[in-house]
Formats: structure tokens, sequence, C-alpha cells
């Protein structure tokens, strides 16, 4: 009778025995009686990996967002579509319809467009005039060729950069010898797609192969002499052709 409780009682260890390591077979942890199962598929151990990220190479998730499509379209159409209205972004597709839409912090800050003011007075036909109005909501950079000589006082055209075409207003009110008026504002093109010459303080900015200075003498009551210079800039692989006039504004 002893030996038989005795048979039994191995009889059962041995079924222990050969359940826990059919359960640790199949990933579950065995402890003493109880049976642990990890939290990863089977077959698979949890491992715990420190790194260290610098925030600042993290810092364009902060200014991403997750979004769904609701049809299927090209991602480039719609980066370009947001290009427009002054928006710069970079599209990736993750998986699917889902989309990873970052804001360019960098390239938000540097939109450059030309903006249009209207009925401006000649009191106030100025380069501080104009680099007031715009000093406002963006940062001024240039005029155009008409607005740089006075040919016409009906329109000025002027070359901004904003960090938005929605932070421009459609109307803006300087104060002239004492009396307010109202000067209206309108988007003409963005820059790279605009046929207007920039002018700074009398200088035409072209791009070409050279840089040519024209110095108007009054001596001969004409036009006077042109001394042409050729001058290479170091900071870029490419030349600039600025032509000085003194009697610009």
């Amino acid at each position: 009778m002893v030996k038989l409780e005795e048979d039994k009682r191995n009889k059962a260890k041995m079924e222990e025995l050969k359940k826990g390591i059919e359960d640790m077979a199949q990933g579950k942890e065995v402890v003493g009686n109880e049976i642990r199962r990890p939290n990863c598929q089977t077959g698979t151990r949890m491992i715990t990996i420190k790194t260290n990220v610098a925030e600042e190479d993290m810092s364009w998730v902060q200014s991403s967002a997750v979004g769904r499509l609701r049809e299927r379209v090209d991602y480039r159409t719609v980066q370009s579509g947001l290009a427009r209205e002054g928006i710069v972004v970079q599209i990736r597709i993750p998986e699917g319809m889902t989309v990873l839409v970052t804001l360019d912090l960098k390239e938000e800050i540097e939109v450059r467009l030309w903006v249009r003011l209207g009925e401006v007075l000649i009191h106030s036909w100025h380069m501080n005039t104009f680099k007031a109005i715009v000093g406002c909501w963006g940062e001024f950079l240039a005029i155009d060729r008409n607005t740089c000589r006075s040919e016409r006082f009906d329109q000025a055209n002027i070359l901004v950069k904003v960090r938005s075409r929605a932070i421009i207003p459609s109307q803006v009110r300087i104060e002239v010898e004492g009396r307010q008026y109202s000067i209206c504002v309108s988007m003409v093109e963005w820059e790279a797609s605009c046929d207007l010459k920039a002018y700074t303080k009398g200088k035409e900015i072209i791009e070409n192969d050279e840089e040519i200075h024209r110095e108007i003498g009054s001596d001969d009551g004409g036009g006077g002499e042109e001394k042409v210079t050729t001058v290479e800039r170091k900071q870029e692989a490419k030349c600039c052709k600025l032509i000085y006039q003194d009697n610009l504004l």
C-alpha cells in the first residue's frame, strides 16, 4: 500500500515536470507552481533597451501631424497646393491612406512674394513708407523697376518675406500731415513665378554671369560715363549682375 502511494506521487511529479517542459518550450515562464506568460509573441522574450536621443534631433516630431486621406490622391499635388497658400510642408505616406505632414519651420519663415500697394499718396511715395507698411507683418526685400524709378504712382510693387500669405492685410492706414489715408494691399505673385525685377536702394538684382556697376555722371548733361567692372562672388557658385544708378530713389 505504501509503495502504491509513492508510485502515484512519483507519477504526478513526472506529469508536472513534463508539463513544465512543454510550457517552457511554448515560451511560458514557470516559477514554482505558477506559470507566467510573457507580454510578447510565443517563442520570444521581452528585452528592455535604453538609448539616448537628442531632443533637437526629434524637433520635427513636434511640428508634425498624422492624418488619413478620404480618397487616394497624389501627395505631391497636396504639397504644391499648400505651397501656393504660403504653407511649406513635407508630406510622407507611412502606409495605406495614412499621411505624415511635417511643417518645415525653416522654409515657413522664408516665403517670398510680391505684394501691391494701391492708392499711395505722392506725399508719402518713399522707400521709408514702403518699409514701414510691410514691416508691420513681414520683411521688406526690394521694389520693382517702376516703383524704384517713380514711373507710375497708381501702384507700388514690393517684394516681401512673410511667415504666411494669410497674415497679409487687405488694407492699412497711414498718417500723412495729420490726416489718415487707407492703402490697399494685394498679392501679385510668388517671387519664383513672377517676372518683376527686384530693385533695392537703386540696385537692380539680376542673377547672371557678372556684376556690372554703372556710375551715372552729370558733367556731360547726358547719361554720363559708364564704368563696367566684373566681380565674382566668393560665397556662391554663381555670379550676380548689379546695376547701380545714382538718379534712382
